[in-house]
């Protein structure tokens, strides 16, 4: 990823801002999950 800046939204809210290496480094996290499911899907 060369984003400056990745903003994650919920229902139109923010909840996440980060870098990609920041955001999948909380394995919880909305972003991390979507990146996880991204990555199944590709896989398959």
């Amino acid at each position: 990823m060369n984003a400056d800046k990745i903003v994650v939204l919920n229902d139109g809210q923010i909840v996440q801002t980060g870098k990609h290496k920041e955001l999948v480094a909380q394995p919880n996290s909305h972003y991390a999950k979507l990146v996880a499911a991204q990555t199944a899907a590709e896989a398959a």
